[in-house]
C-alpha cells in the first residue's frame, strides 16, 4: 500500500488572530509531527500589522 492511501490527508487550518509572538512556536510544533501527509493552512486576519 502506498504512503498516500495508508496515512490520509489530514488538514490543519490555524486561525492566526494577534498571535505574533506565538506563530514560530506553533508552527514548529507541527513541522514536528511524524504523520507524513500534513496540508496546513495559515489564516491571517491581520490583526498584528498595524
Amino acid at each position: 500500500m502506498d504512503q498516500i492511501n495508508e496515512f490520509p490527508l489530514v488538514s490543519v487550518i490555524l486561525s492566526v488572530f494577534d498571535g505574533e509572538k506565538y506563530l514560530r512556536e506553533c508552527l514548529a510544533s507541527i513541522e514536528a509531527s511524524d504523520y507524513p501527509h500534513l496540508e496546513l493552512i495559515i489564516v491571517n486576519d491581520y490583526s498584528f500589522i498595524r
